[in-house]
């Protein structure tokens, strides 16, 4: 019985290294940490570099985007076989479209498709939607989100 004790005893001393005193720990390599082993209790997170592009994510509660607005054009028909193109535009003055979309009135798309959705230059968005010969009459608008923003 006490030579199982004492050799319990040993494999237990055995898991701890004793370093002189002001030695450093032993480190371990990249390859010796398998993938995905590590969490973030692992990681000394002040030990980390900041990432270039996460610059301004210190401050993305005070974003510079002010007086946002909403603005939408009237809705425009799409007749059978034809192509329609709409924009919204932004108030004159310093701001600029962030995003933008379109809206079908009732939501009806019939056999239309949108052709473009995309910024129209710096002033406003615009959308396009071609109605293929012996579709019915469509509607759509066209909405863009502005902001003063400065980047």
């Amino acid at each position: 019985m006490r030579l199982l004790l004492f050799l319990a005893s040993a494999a237990l001393l055995s898991l701890f290294v004793v370093l002189p005193a002001g030695a450093d720990p032993p480190l371990l390599t990249g390859a010796q940490i398998q993938d995905d082993s590590l969490t973030g209790d692992d990681v000394l997170e002040s030990s980390l570099a900041e990432v270039p592009s996460a610059q301004h994510a210190d401050v993305a509660d005070q974003a510079p985007v002010q007086g946002w607005e909403l603005l939408s054009s009237n809705f425009v028909s799409v007749t059978a076989g034809s192509t329609t193109s709409d924009n919204a535009n932004c108030s004159t003055g310093s701001k600029e479209p962030l995003g933008g979309g379109f809206e079908f009135e009732n939501n009806v798309i019939g056999d239309a498709s949108v052709v473009f959705d995309a910024p129209d230059g710096a002033s406003g968005w615009r959308v396009a939607v071609a109605n293929p010969a012996g579709g019915a009459t469509v509607r759509f608008k066209v909405h863009v989100i502005c902001a003063e923003a400065e980047f």
